[in-house]
């Protein structure tokens, strides 16, 4: 893996992390809901914007261009994650500022 690569991963998961935290400082919303909300979230723009990636779509005129599927999955994979803790140990929805 290259460093700017690394950078990246680093850069989003330190944007991640302040999206939750003031979700739940100015919001009064539990970390765990926030988490919940960052992974459902595209998700969901996936799912809607679906038709875009087949061929002759906005994101693939030519038909060349892969869609994110691997990307898709692994995130509501982590939603669902998420979603199942929040339903396994009710305790964590009180976890915030």
């Amino acid at each position: 893996m290259r460093l700017r690569d690394m950078k990246r991963i680093g850069v989003t998961a330190l944007c991640l992390a302040l999206f939750i935290v003031a979700l739940s400082a100015l919001f009064h919303v539990p970390f765990v809901f926030g988490l919940l909300i960052a992974f459902a979230w595209p998700v969901l723009g996936m799912i809607i914007t679906a038709d875009d990636y087949a061929k002759g779509g906005w994101e693939n005129l030519d038909g060349t261009a892969k869609p994110p599927w691997p990307l898709f999955f692994l995130l509501f994979t982590l939603a669902i994650a998420v979603a199942a803790m929040i339903v396994l140990f009710p305790q964590v929805r009180t976890y915030s500022f």
